[in-house]
């Protein structure tokens, strides 16, 4: 990423794209040579799809641990947003289930189903110039028309029985809607969340969270790693 950054910055190019060795994901770098957090590549197809007239008030799918930039632009243009599980089997059961428009996952995947039923980073950057053309705006400058949050994601290791380490978590935080499809989710008042799920590859719980400031979710991540630890 570091490599496409400065081939960008040095070539003058307006935007670079990477994608993965299988092509499911992909992470956009701007026209300053910056790579783009990888959340942003599902919003970009977001935006694309669903504000075409044709898809006002049409459903999207993603998954438990996927930025609520997405939730914000399905709303926006007075569609639907529905979670589910994690994995892209999972999302592509949803998407078939809601008859969504557009789906995928935070990590840089967008499946868009009129083109076929898994995440393509091809169709993700195609998508992606498309909506820059047709609003003749730069990386950067689109970003800035998206919702803006702060996300991070972390990993601790497993201590103990996952039930027990829920329940301390819905003891500890009574001020939210408690979602418990895959592993446990957490919804705050001031739309910012937090996600603990068990890997299924490491011996470890995948802990991910958003809020609108940088200050809000750290505090978010203190609490949690102290009431789980």
């Amino acid at each position: 990423l570091g490599d496409i950054g400065k081939l960008v910055k040095e070539k003058e190019c307006d935007l670079g794209f990477a994608h993965d060795p299988d092509a499911d994901r992909l992470v956009i770098v701007d026209e300053n040579g910056e790579v783009v957090f990888e959340e942003y590549t599902l919003a970009f197809g977001v935006e694309a799809i669903m504000s075409r007239s044709e898809n006002f008030g049409k459903n999207v799918v993603i998954n438990m641990s996927s930025s609520n930039m997405n939730e914000d632009i399905a709303e926006k243009y007075e569609g639907k947003c529905f979670r589910a599980k994690v994995g892209e089997a999972n999302v592509v059961a949803g998407i078939e289930e809601h008859n969504a428009i557009v789906g995928g996952e935070g990590g840089g995947g967008v499946i868009y189903p009129t083109i076929n039923m898994a995440r393509d980073s091809f169709v993700s950057l195609a998508l992606i110039l498309e909506l820059l053309a047709k609003r003749n705006q730069t990386v950067s400058e689109c970003i800035v028309t998206l919702p803006r949050y702060e996300m991070l994601k972390d990993k601790v290791p497993v201590s103990g029985s996952l039930e027990e380490m829920y329940t301390k978590m819905k003891n500890h935080f009574t001020d939210c809607r408690v979602n418990e499809l895959d592993g446990l989710r957490l919804d705050f008042p001031d739309k910012s969340w937090i996600h603990l799920r068990p890997s299924n590859t490491e011996p470890i719980i995948r802990l991910y969270g958003e809020a609108k400031t940088k200050e809000r979710i750290e505090k978010l991540f203190k609490s949690t790693k102290e009431v789980i630890s």
